[in-house]
């Protein structure tokens, strides 16, 4: 009987620590956020429930609880420590913000299987490092190098000046050329707008005589011949018509 039960807390004592993960360590920085991991295979278990403990995890519940889920949601939090992680995905590790010193130490997950000491348990072991410090880094300025410094600035404020001056003179210049051309165009336009202007004068006055000779023509009484004098009647019509341009030509040697 002894032997049996002997056995039997040997057993018990086996499954245990078969249940249990071997502890990792986790550093963190002070100031930023630090994450523990801990993961469990939905795909096989389906959605499960899992708490976050500080220190060694009990037997049995969470112990000093500070984050907790059902699966499906996260069921609780404690100020700076958040489950953050894909809870669809089995993901249930924790989210400490805003690390401090105080918050080194052991962290325990436990993930609720069913059945009979099949519980997953994971323990961290988490330290917190200080901040890297920034150093700066001084220089001492010598009296030569502020001299030298003091002379490059001379030498670059007469450079100014004198690139001012030479570019006021090329502005001046190109001002000059700019007027100049200015009224060369100006010119040409007159000239332009001058010559037509005379231009359509003429053709005005060329369209007024040849409309005058056209009203003379017209007030011309017609001469009529009988059908044997034909040959007179067209011989007639066709000094007619070289008098009207005879008179035509005349007008145009006329013209101013």
């Amino acid at each position: 009987m002894k032997m049996r039960t002997r056995f039997s807390m040997v057993l018990l004592c086996c499954l245990l620590a078969a249940c249990e993960s071997g502890s990792s360590l986790v550093e963190g920085v002070v100031g930023q956020s630090v994450t523990l991991t801990c993961t469990y295979d939905i795909a096989k278990h389906g959605v499960l429930s899992a708490c976050w403990s500080l220190g060694a995890m009990p037997r049995f519940g969470c112990g000093s609880q500070i984050a907790a889920t059902d699966g499906d949601h996260v069921t609780e939090e404690s100020g700076r420590y958040k489950m953050l992680g894909r809870l669809e995905g089995g993901d249930v590790s924790l989210t400490i913000l805003d690390a401090k010193k105080q918050d080194a130490g052991e962290y325990s997950c436990r993930v609720e299987v069913p059945g009979l000491f099949n519980d997953e348990k994971h323990s961290i072991e988490l330290i917190i490092m200080d901040a890297p410090q920034t150093t700066t880094l001084k220089t001492d300025v010598s009296t030569k190098s502020i001299a030298t410094t003091s002379k490059a600035v001379q030498m670059t404020s007469s450079e100014g000046l004198q690139n001012s001056s030479s570019l006021n003179g090329i502005k001046t210049k190109l001002e000059k050329h700019s007027i100049t051309g200015s009224m060369v165009a100006i010119g040409v336009i007159f000239g332009l707008i001058l010559v037509g202007a005379v231009i359509i004068a003429i053709i005005v006055r060329r369209r007024q005589r040849i409309t005058k000779i056209h009203q003379q023509l017209s007030s011309v009484p017609s001469v009529s011949f009988s059908s044997t004098s034909s040959s007179l009647h067209l011989h007639h019509q066709a000094a007619a018509m070289d008098n009207i341009y005879q008179m035509d030509t005349d007008e145009y040697d006329y013209l101013p």
